[in-house]
């Protein structure tokens, strides 16, 4: 993906990423990641970039970093990523990646990756260490469209959804090895996880939200609902609540 490890000079520690797709569908939209490694060698292990990790840039199609580290012939790396850069609560030890109350309402689409059990004999062997993200969030899109048939029986049919919201689930949690937990207190139809308004909807499908809501992956309980106030040709508002639990059962990361 790009060039990564471009004007990188010999013998130097660089990155490339590879991507999966849900929210962040291209390396270009990670402008930055943080990045943690650790290097065993004579049975003794020692940090890379030290306990708070380092930022690494995405420019160009080159992922860059400040001041470069070099590897250690003969030693074993291993190396944990996570985006955005910015995220807060992140430690890594022990090669476990765990994050402390993650806000899941602000929108950000979170992704770790781990390359472990590199090491090398030779200068002319190194490459950039490869970084595979995994989404650890799961998107969620609410969409709204007027019903074919009916447009087509109503000439000029209009449909307008004046409010819609999303709650019921956390807005925050903890992670850990590749499970997440310690979820925050419940969001509620006062303070919802994400709302949207003044949406006119069409037979193809509007967004709701307008946006990817990033949820947590766990099983959809019964108290998570969307709400929806709309109206039909100009009428009379409508309300509905929608009980998410008779749609799905469960969301997943990716």
């Amino acid at each position: 993906v790009g060039e990564a490890g471009n004007g990188m000079p010999e013998g130097a520690i660089g990155f490339t990423s590879g991507m999966t797709k849900a929210a962040v569908t291209d390396v270009s939209e990670m402008k930055n990641i943080r990045v943690w490694g650790t290097y065993t060698k004579d049975g003794s292990s020692a940090d890379v970039f030290g306990t708070a990790g380092q930022e690494v840039h995405y420019a160009g199609g080159a992922w860059t970093y400040s001041p470069v580290r070099y590897w250690i012939l003969g030693a074993e790396y291993a190396f944990h990523a996570v985006h955005p850069a910015e995220v807060t609560g992140v430690t890594v030890e022990n090669g476990v990646i765990e994050i402390k109350g993650f806000d899941a309402t602000e929108g950000h689409d979170l992704m770790a990756a781990t390359a472990s059990g590199i090491s090398y004999a030779e200068v002319s062997k190194i490459q950039p260490v490869a970084l595979k993200f995994k989404h650890l969030l799961a998107r969620v899109e609410l969409v709204g469209k007027l019903d074919g048939q009916s447009a087509e029986i109503v000439p000029g049919m209009t449909a307008t959804v004046e409010k819609a919201s999303l709650y019921g689930m956390s807005g925050t949690g903890d992670y850990a090895d590749g499970t997440w937990r310690g979820f925050g207190e419940a969001t509620t139809a006062e303070v919802p996880f994400v709302s949207g308004s003044n949406k006119t909807l069409d037979t193809e499908g509007v967004s709701v939200f307008g946006e990817d809501v990033l949820l947590f992956p766990q099983q959809v309980e019964r108290d998570f609902a969307i709400y929806v106030r709309y109206s039909v040709n100009g009428g009379e508002m409508q309300e509905q609540i929608i009980p998410l639990n008779g749609l799905v059962g469960e969301f997943v990361a990716g």
